[in-house]
């Protein structure tokens, strides 16, 4: 803010020079109508200093958007959209990757909003799981292995109502 400081040193002169030349009607009319200028100029100045510094607060949230998506868009190509089954999709990390991490698969929705959000078991049941975002709410089924198990019990040979 040096134009500011600078308006308001000459500001202080003028103050200074108003009092010493109030004896003449037309340089303190002069005076005053350049204080009235000078006070708009340090108020456009504060104005357009508002205006750059929401410019440049824009300017630091469009970085790091953009930042945020250059991101994502590595780290999406390690993953590939899967039919899991029961007409429902959702992204699954590639074999091939090499991260290290444990196959899991990623919400839809979520994957398309530039959001690494990843799909958690909420209920297992015969043939299919249950997966849901924590982020959305979305649920997807994903085929599985279980199969229902029958359980037998031996069979009496003799009526219940025999006794001994």
């Amino acid at each position: 803010m040096i134009v500011s400081a600078a308006i308001d040193g000459a500001l202080g002169t003028l103050d200074r020079i108003t009092k010493l030349a109030s004896g003449t009607k037309a340089i303190f009319d002069d005076l005053i109508t350049l204080r009235t200028q000078l006070l708009a100029t340090k108020n456009e100045n504060m104005a357009l200093a508002e205006k750059n510094d929401a410019l440049q607060k824009r300017v630091r949230e469009l970085e790091n958007a953009i930042a945020r998506k250059e991101k994502f868009e590595i780290e999406a190509q390690k993953y590939e959209l899967k039919d899991v089954g029961r007409n429902a999709f959702a992204y699954a990390l590639k074999p091939d990757t090499g991260s290290g991490e444990p196959p899991h698969y990623l919400c839809v929705n979520c994957y398309a909003d530039d959001r690494k959000s990843i799909l958690q078991r909420v209920k297992v049941d015969w043939g299919f799981d249950v997966l849901a975002c924590p982020r959305c709410g979305a649920q997807v089924q994903v085929v599985n292995d279980v199969k229902a198990e029958i359980m037998t019990v031996p069979r009496q040979t003799r009526a219940f109502w025999d006794e001994d």
